[in-house]
């Protein structure tokens, strides 16, 4: 129970810094999408860098928050992939009709 108290504490964290990337990309100019893959992609990577550092218990809730931005950060990249390719295949179509 425990475990998927900490999974959605992660998928949570991961959903904040999505939603804090928008206002960054405003500021930036920079789309809201790179922003938060960026954040929480380091997130992850820092959180599995120092899990060691900690005593057992706290490497486990680790694991389970860091499984949690993973998580986050695979369904974005696979929503990004899919939303990159439908718009290559649709610039394709297009560019097919009007030839």
């Amino acid at each position: 129970m425990e475990s998927i108290q900490m999974i959605l504490i992660g998928f949570c964290f991961a959903i904040f810094f999505f939603t804090l990337s928008f206002v960054i990309s405003k500021l930036g100019k920079i789309s809201a999408y790179w922003v938060s893959l960026g954040a929480n992609a380091g997130f992850f990577l820092a959180f599995l860098f120092v899990q060691r550092a900690f005593p057992a218990e706290a490497q486990t809730a680790l694991f389970y928050l860091n499984l949690g931005i993973l998580t986050f950060v695979l369904i974005q990249a696979a929503l990004g992939l899919a939303h990159w390719l439908l718009k290559k295949t649709t610039t394709r179509h297009k560019n097919w009709k009007h030839s």
